[in-house]
């Protein structure tokens, strides 16, 4: 077993690839009509959401290697508030 569990993934933002770490996220919350087409973050009444097609997961806290854990809504601040194009890959 990992000593660092979480959801890992990768964040692509201007050409640069960051390894994401989701370490906690709320349930899982059935959308029953999205219009998503692809797996995006939205900052709701200052919670981050990972929304899906299907549907969303609040983000409660996540890391970025090299960085400290931070909530969503200190990674919306200071890694998503400027950024018009990201990938999730």
């Amino acid at each position: 077993m990992s000593p660092y569990p979480g959801a890992r993934g990768k964040l692509k933002i201007n050409n640069n690839i960051f390894d994401l770490i989701l370490t906690d996220v709320g349930n899982y919350n059935n959308l029953n009509k999205s219009n998503e087409t692809k797996i995006k973050f939205k900052l709701i009444e200052k919670n981050l959401y990972l929304i899906n097609t299907d549907g969303c997961f609040k983000i409660n806290k996540l890391k970025i290697a090299g960085k400290k854990e931070m909530s969503g809504l200190e990674f919306n601040n200071g890694f998503l508030k400027n950024i018009k194009d990201y990938q999730l890959i």
